[in-house]
């Protein structure tokens, strides 16, 4: 590593890279392969949810760390999600 470095005389303070990150699609959440809708596909498949369980996922979000974390509450992530945006400014 310090070999590396020896040659870099350029420095990397202040460089930032940006991603924009999605959440996971329902068909990501579940790992089922991705159908298009169209009024054919929709009588095919019914779905087993509960009006209960659409609307907690619906509260939890799609993002990341809250689909594979279920302890993290969303207002634990989205308050943390938030600091992010006011410490950068």
């Amino acid at each position: 590593m310090f070999r590396m470095m020896k040659n870099v005389s350029e420095s990397l303070a202040g460089r930032v890279g940006l991603l924009s990150l999605f959440g996971f699609s329902r068909s990501e959440i579940y790992a089922k392969p991705e159908v298009p809708f169209l009024p054919s596909n929709a009588q095919r498949e019914k779905s087993k949810e509960t009006v209960i369980t659409v609307f907690d996922r619906i509260f939890r979000g799609s993002m990341p760390q809250l689909v594979v974390d279920p302890e993290l509450t969303p207002e634990a992530y989205f308050n943390a999600y938030m600091q992010t945006y006011i410490e950068r400014d």
